[in-house]
């Protein structure tokens, strides 16, 4: 999948199998336009994204395919 900036790439993950409306995945996005560091709220742990799982960053949504015919990788 992509979207949004030229060389971002986005991945829908569920350890729950099929991604739908009824379960979504988490979004995760990696490349240029992804944030350096992030700072934890209440613990102040600074984090770098591409240290950990290849680059790609863990947002926190949630979400689904756009379309009931696209895909979306389940990790």
């Amino acid at each position: 999948m992509s979207a949004g900036s030229p060389g971002s790439e986005l991945d829908l993950r569920s350890g729950l199998g099929v991604i739908t409306a009824e379960r979504p995945g988490r979004l995760h996005v990696r490349g240029a336009t992804v944030c350096l560091a992030t700072v934890g709220r209440d613990t102040g742990e600074l984090t770098v994204p591409a240290d950990h799982d290849d680059g790609w960053y863990d947002t926190g949504d949630l979400a689904m395919p756009a379309t009931p015919t696209a895909s979306a990788a389940c990790s």
